[in-house]
Formats: structure tokens, sequence, C-alpha cells
């Protein structure tokens, strides 16, 4: 490490940040990042064809952290801004933070010290988040105590196929070699699920790793109507990402893909039975049957009585 204008120290890390349409919450985002205990070299803003281009000011710059500010003069969704920013990065290691969360003022400085005292290198490290308006902690106690034992990649892989995705991407600091190892974003998954695949891939290639040190979140998750995915683009995404891994070698992945669709399925047959789309409902639930497991068939089939019950009347 470096030391700054002002004596911070500065690791050789480059934040990325995709920005659409977010005038109101960048400069808690960006103040987040600048006010570490341990500066990033660099911090590398993606606009993704804003209605109003971003424009950030030079005091930005005071601190020793390059701000750089790249346009996509058309939107192309949060996975190509996020690629955008990792091709411009020039550093070691790489962070991410959306433009509506914030990081802990220690997040850096925690994460680079567990680089340090355990060796690790070419992995990607991930910690915990707080959901603000919930006061809810990713991941949940019993996910993270599991994550203490130092879980295979694979082992990892499968939970996060049973379970779904409970890696916060803003917690994630990753090597550039990873990328390089199990490529970048897949710019097509525009539904917010991009990085459920990303960790998966980095998981079974055993370059996924749990880094949290403390006991106090490494990111903070602001929730608004805006930052919701939309239902139907969040559903595609995820089946497919699940189905890809049905045809997996390993036999564990391929069961836990399977229990992955059946979950998904009963997720939007619920979705649609609280919305009134109770011939959709039906239709989930009775994929979840098919394909979840016991416990979701069991939910699948209270779900589906009630549902045809509605449906008849």
């Amino acid at each position: 490490m470096m030391n700054s204008a002002n004596g911070k120290p500065v690791a050789d890390v480059s934040v990325v940040i995709p920005f659409y349409n977010g005038h109101q919450f960048m400069q808690r985002a960006l103040d987040s990042v600048t006010r570490q205990t341990v500066l990033p070299r660099r911090v590398v803003v993606v606009d993704d064809g804003s209605q109003i281009p971003l424009q950030l000011v030079t005091s930005y710059q005071a601190d020793g952290v390059e701000v750089v500010v790249i346009r996509h003069e058309q939107n192309r969704g949060i996975p190509a801004a996020r690629n955008t920013g990792i091709r411009a990065a020039e550093t070691e290691w790489i962070g991410f933070l959306d433009q509506d969360d914030e990081w802990a003022r220690d997040k850096l400085e925690r994460q680079m010290e567990y680089v340090r005292t355990r060796g690790r290198s070419g992995v990607a490290i991930f910690g915990s988040m707080l959901v603000a308006e919930r006061g809810r902690v990713t991941p949940r106690p019993a996910v993270s105590r599991w994550l203490a034992t130092n879980p295979s990649g694979m082992e990892l892989a499968e939970r996060l196929l049973r379970q779904g995705n409970f890696v916060p991407w803003g917690t994630m600091l990753v090597h550039r070699a990873v990328f390089e190892s199990v490529g970048l974003l897949d710019e097509s998954l525009r539904g917010g699920s991009d990085d459920y695949d990303f960790v998966l891939r980095a998981a079974v290639a055993s370059q996924l790793v749990w880094g949290q040190t403390g006991q106090s979140a490494m990111l903070t998750r602001h929730e608004h109507e805006a930052n919701y995915s939309r239902v139907d683009r969040f559903f595609a995404d995820t089946t497919r990402i699940s189905s890809k891994w049905l045809l997996s070698s390993d036999p564990k992945l391929r069961a836990a893909a399977r229990q992955a669709l059946g979950r998904q399925w009963f997720s939007l047959a619920r979705y649609f039975h609280r919305t009134g789309e109770f011939q959709e409902a039906v239709q989930g639930y009775g994929r979840s049957l098919v394909l979840g497991s016991a416990v979701i068939k069991s939910k699948a089939v209270a779900g589906a009585v009630l549902a045809v019950a509605h449906v008849r009347r």
C-alpha cells in the first residue's frame, strides 16, 4: 500500500459503480468510498445512458482517489455497465457498489487485512450486508456460521443453488484473476441475476470465499421502489441460470439445480397468488410440485388448493 495526500493508506483497488438516473443517491455512495479508512486507488462510475448525464464535482479528487466517469450513450443494463468498469479498472483488486448503497467506513481496510493475514489471492471475497429498511442482515446467521466452517467451492455452489443467492454483490472484492478464469458478467442477464450467475461460476472454480471479519456489516443496502427487479425478468434469469446447472457433470449440483427450479416456480406461483392471477398461480404450483424439495412440495399443495378454489369461483 501507498499513502494518499492526506496520509491515508491506498490499496490497489478500483471500485466500479454502475449509474442510471440515480442522481439523488450518488453523493452518498461516493462519500462512503472516498471516506474509507483505506482508500481505493480508483473509482470508475459507469453512466449507463442516464437521461441527464452524470456530472461529478472535482472535490472527490481531493483525497487522492481518481474518479473516472465513463458514459454509455444508450442504456445497456447493469451487467454491461459493470463489465465496462471492470475493463477500465487497471488494478489488482476490484470492488463493487451500487449507486443507492453505501460501504461501511472500514470495509476495504477489513478486506485488505484479510488478504494480508490469510495470504489470499486470485479469489473473490464477500461479507455481510445490512438491509437498512428491514434491519435484516444477509447472509442469515445460520448461513454465516456455516460459511465460517470454510466449505469447499462445490459445497458453496450447491447451497447457492438450493437456497438462492446469499452473496451480497456490494461486499465483493474480486481479484482480477477471477475474471480471467471464469469470465465477466453475462450481459444478457438484465433482470437482476448477473451477480448470482457469476458467484456460482466462481464457487465451482473454488475462487469464492467468505471473508467477513468483525461483527458489523460491510455494506448497507437501501431499498426503494426503483431498485426492485421486474418479476418476469428476474424469474426468467434465475430459471435460466438453474437450468444451465442441470447439465453439470456433478450429480449434487444437478440435484440442487432441480430443487432451485422448484423453489423459483413456487416463488412465482406465490407472486401470482398475491396479485390475484390464480390460473397462473396453479400452473406455477404444479411446476414446483414436480421439481421442488419435500418442503416446497408440501407448501405448493396447500397453495394450489387455495388457488384452484379461486379459479372455480
